[in-house]
């Protein structure tokens, strides 16, 4: 009898006051969505970013020298234990001419860190160029677009400063589009990236190596494990470099200098 009058107390709640159970229990729908959602979006962000990754092969560590990376250097890094495959590539910061902004201009890689490309082609001739696919809108296919030379010509490390635009391409490098790190040319801010081909700079040194490991194939970008690993190869690979920036100084102040 209890339960009888109960489940009739239950009846006459819900459809006395039929708008407001409906309100809540949407919410309670809505809410249980939501939680699902973002348990979901966690796992197929990451996995959606992990074979972005595998696809592009992206390298485990960048080392970077202003002073640029020589002989000695290369020799360092191949012989490094624990080092999968080594590559060298060269880069050059400069400001696109009448306007502030400043890209990134990266010799297309052979194998690790590869460039996506989203329309057009990749740079085959060292006058050929792809932008950052930010920029598309912006620029098209066929255009022409100019650098503004460095002040001095010992930085200076292009051989022209006039480029085909023939593809734009997304980087699998560069996570943040809003922050590409800074410079030493323009605003202080790089604004985007580019790629040209390795004969499109003059110079007798890499700037940039991209490696991988051994320790860290088939691991998780995500996971503990990997982190762990790769603070290990880096502390051993700054390690190695310690004494370097002063040969290579040294060198540098030995080697004849390139008149006007």
């Amino acid at each position: 009898m209890r339960k009888k009058t109960l489940n009739k107390e239950i009846r006459r709640s819900i459809t006395g006051s039929l708008g407001r159970f409906i309100s809540i229990f949407s919410l309670m729908l809505l809410g249980t969505f939501a939680f699902v959602g973002l348990k979901v979006s966690g796992p197929d962000m990451r996995r959606t970013a992990e074979d972005f990754y595998a696809q592009h092969h992206l390298a485990d560590l960048t080392l970077t020298s202003t002073l640029g990376l020589d002989h000695s250097d290369q020799q360092l890094i191949n012989e490094t234990k624990g080092v999968k495959k080594a590559e060298f590539g060269y880069f050059q910061d400069l400001v696109i001419k009448g306007k502030e902004n400043s890209l990134r201009l990266f010799s297309t890689p052979d194998e690790l860190s590869t460039y996506e490309l989203m329309s057009g082609k990749l740079p085959q001739k060292d006058s050929e160029i792809a932008l950052d696919y930010l920029y598309d809108g912006q620029y098209k296919i066929g255009q022409t677009i100019d650098f503004t030379p460095p002040k001095s010509k010992d930085s200076d490390l292009i051989k022209n400063h006039s480029f085909k635009i023939v593809g734009f391409v997304k980087s699998s490098e560069y996570v943040d589009k809003s922050d590409f790190g800074s410079t030493t040319v323009g605003t202080g801010k790089l604004n985007g990236y580019a790629l040209v081909t390795k004969e499109a700079f003059d110079s007798d040194v890499y700037m940039i190596a991209r490696l991988s490991y051994k320790n860290l194939q088939n691991i998780s970008i995500f996971d503990s494990k990997y982190d762990s690993r790769l603070k290990t190869e880096q502390k051993t690979l700054e390690n190695t470099f310690n004494n370097q920036p002063e040969k290579r100084l040294a060198a540098l102040k030995n080697s004849p200098r390139k008149t006007d």
